[in-house]
C-alpha cells in the first residue's frame, strides 16, 4: 500500500469496501468462455489470480481500511450478475 495511488485510496477511505470473491477455477472458466479478448494478459493468468485473491483478503490490505473506519464486505461473485448486485445493495443503501 506504499504506492502513491494506494495512499490516495487510504486518504479517501470509502464507507464500504466491497470485495468480490471468486474461486480461481470459476474465474478461469469465465475467461475461457470469452471470445472477444484473447491476449493472455498477466491479469488473466491463474497464478496471478491466486496471488491477487490472497493479497486482497490479507490483513495487510484490510487493516488500514478498517482502521480508518471502512466496512469491508466480501461478496460471493460466483453467482450471476443479478445475484451479485442483490448481495451488494443492502450494503450500499443509505450511502447513495
Amino acid at each position: 500500500l506504499e504506492l502513491p495511488g494506494n495512499q490516495t485510496e487510504l486518504e479517501m477511505t470509502p464507507d464500504v469496501l466491497l470485495l468480490l470473491t471468486l474461486d480461481v477455477d470459476i474465474a478461469q472458466s469465465r475467461l475461457e468462455d470469452r471470445t472477444e479478448k484473447q491476449d493472455d494478459s498477466l491479469f488473466e493468468r491463474r497464478d496471478f489470480q491466486k496471488q491477487l485473491a490472497k493479497r486482497y483478503l490479507s490483513e495487510a490490505v484490510r487493516k488500514p481500511f478498517i482502521d480508518r473506519g471502512a466496512n469491508i464486505v466480501e461478496i460471493d461473485a460466483s453467482t450471476n450478475p443479478e445475484d451479485i448486485l442483490n448481495q451488494m445493495i443492502p450494503h450500499l443503501e443509505g450511502l447513495i
